[in-house]
């Protein structure tokens, strides 16, 4: 493929192709493009995602954010009724990360899919950290409304991946599966705003005690001792974030 079709005229773009594996093409050294987290997975980085090289499952690429300030990426509304519109950002900040491919059960692992759900729930919940800082002090969310932001949101999310996968389902002989249960979205979205918000716990306290009497509550007892959620919250599998300033 590097070679190209000089017949054709045709020829690929270096820049856009991804290896794992080391190259030698014409005496030039094509290097591999690889990304490996604490937990020593590795995965090749390509147009967004990050394909996990032993498995081929499919994850987002969130390493564009190492380094990088957080705030870049949120745009704070200064209208009337700031709470609504917080909550209006909060499953705006989501939807990009509702695609399907992340969440079927053809192509990832009850794990990796409990997974990608946690960390679209950590960039939401810095970027919402951000955007709390950003908004004017007069007419300030209360803790327990901004709680209830956060659970909208994770029902949100839920709904609108099933809709996706359902949409799919009826446009093409694939049939995606989509085995996340609503407990699980709830419960993996609320640890993620705990352990992001647990960072910044000097302006979130009042937020983080609901969030953890939530957790704690009959209703996520069960869920505890998934192995699946266990291995999802694991922070050496996301430890791109903590290299992110929110």
């Amino acid at each position: 493929m590097h070679k190209g079709f000089e017949d054709y005229n045709c020829y690929t773009n270096e820049q856009k192709t991804s290896l794992n594996f080391d190259m030698e093409l014409e005496g030039r050294n094509l290097a591999k493009n690889i990304y490996e987290t604490e937990d020593g997975s590795c995965f090749m980085q390509w147009s967004g995602l990050l394909i996990n090289c032993h498995t081929l499952e499919i994850q987002a690429d969130y390493t564009r954010y190492c380094g990088t300030h957080i705030s870049s990426t949120v745009t704070v509304s200064r209208q009337k009724n700031p709470g609504y519109h917080m909550m209006v950002k909060l499953c705006q900040f989501m939807r990009p990360k509702c695609h399907p491919i992340f969440y079927d059960s053809n192509i990832n692992s009850p794990t990796t899919v409990r997974l990608n759900a946690y960390q679209a729930f950590l960039l939401c919940a810095m970027k919402f950290h951000v955007y709390m800082c950003s908004m004017p002090s007069v007419g300030a969310c209360s803790p327990r409304y901004v709680f209830q932001a956060i659970m909208k949101t994770t029902r949100y999310m839920y709904k609108l991946l099933k809709q996706r996968m359902h949409s799919i389902g009826l446009k093409s002989s694939s049939r995606p599966i989509f085995s996340l249960q609503r407990k699980e979205m709830e419960w993996l979205g609320f640890s993620a705003y705990h352990k992001v918000l647990w960072r910044k716990q000097s302006r979130h306290r009042p937020l983080l005690s609901l969030l953890e009497t939530k957790l704690q509550s009959l209703e996520y007892q069960n869920l505890v001792a998934s192995l699946d959620l266990q291995f999802a919250v694991d922070d050496s599998r996301s430890s791109m974030f903590w290299q992110i300033h929110y």
